[in-house]
């Protein structure tokens, strides 16, 4: 059942009302899908193209970057009893929560760099929304709001259930022989058209190149029709900030991709048969422990030990599906 919307708000006066607010904005059309050519990175603060763009698409629906401003817990219990069920009994601090068009619910936080870009990884139902994702501003066709003078900071359970695998403190990547040969090979196996993807591989190449990756990082981003030379520039600038997104993270998804690394070593197989037996034996975490301790004792690269046991951890989640 959907929830019907206050109709004394019109969507072009509540957009120009955010941009106000120096929160950017885009059309979306009636399937939640933006109306602009490069999705989501059109947002913008500019009255006079808001204008523009709610002349064309006046019905359109006001879609809102995510990450910036805050993150988004996007709670489906209109439609899915387990959503309903988590949503009931989870200890969730008061926050600005948006009334969405199917009965559910968008809770704000303060952003947060840990919260992920997820679909139903908390529970069936229950998506997340941070660097790299956008919502739907509902407020702008007249739902409710609730606690909307709130911003609570990410309860630290929600944190954890987005971990796929235990945080650690990053070691510096060892240089190989033969490392940028292997690196833009990878790239050939990466999708540049996910934004996710996009911001990780660059703040992996900026990590591990500093200024010197980021011709590798543009000349892989023109090979989707979404490449932006703007935000390409604004985006790269925010690297500067130190990040513990390392290289291994270019090889975990190119490996992904189907990538396979040349010549792979009778030491880089054991490797990747350690890190199996520790997943068949224990529960992630603890398999986690065990893989690392041992990858130390064999002075193995930590990068390398943590690329090796995502994929592998990754493998093993799609077989249990099965």
């Amino acid at each position: 059942m959907e929830t019907k919307p206050c109709t004394t708000i019109t969507p072009v006066r509540e957009a120009l009302a955010l941009a106000r607010r120096d929160i950017a904005v885009l059309p979306c059309g009636d399937n939640k899908a933006p109306l602009t050519p490069h999705g989501f990175k059109d947002a913008s603060t500019d009255p006079d193209l808001i204008t523009t763009w709610w002349s064309r698409w006046p019905d359109a629906l006001i879609g809102v970057p995510t990450g910036i401003k805050f993150v988004v817990l996007d709670i489906d219990c209109g439609k899915h009893v387990e959503a309903a069920e988590w949503y009931g009994e989870a200890n969730l601090p008061l926050t600005r929560t948006h009334i969405t068009r199917s009965d559910g619910r968008h809770l704000l936080f303060q952003p947060d760099d840990r919260f992920r870009c997820t679909g139903s990884k908390i529970c069936r139902g229950v998506d997340t929304r941070g660097i790299g994702g956008y919502i739907v501003w509902w407020p702008g066709c007249g739902f409710e709001v609730l606690h909307d003078d709130a911003l609570a900071p990410v309860p630290e359970f929600i944190i954890r259930a987005l971990e796929r695998e235990p945080r650690i403190e990053p070691r510096v990547w060892q240089p190989q022989p033969g490392d940028d040969a292997r690196i833009a090979e990878a790239l050939r196996f990466i999708n540049a058209d996910d934004r996710d993807t996009w911001l990780l591989v660059g703040m992996a190449l900026h990590h591990h190149l500093g200024d010197a990756g980021r011709e590798l990082w543009d000349r892989w981003s023109r090979g989707s029709d979404k490449f932006d030379h703007r935000d390409q520039d604004r985006t790269w600038r925010a690297f500067g900030k130190k990040s513990d997104t390392t290289i291994a993270t270019v090889f975990h998804l190119a490996l992904r991709g189907g990538w396979r690394p040349p010549q792979l070593t009778e030491a880089e197989r054991e490797v990747w048969r350690a890190a199996g037996m520790a997943l068949r034996r224990w529960t992630p975490t603890e398999a986690w422990d065990a893989f690392l301790q041992w990858c130390r004792d064999q002075h193995i690269n930590e990068d390398a030990a943590r690329a090796a046991f995502a994929t592998i951890l990754e493998k093993e989640a799609r077989h249990a599906d099965q």
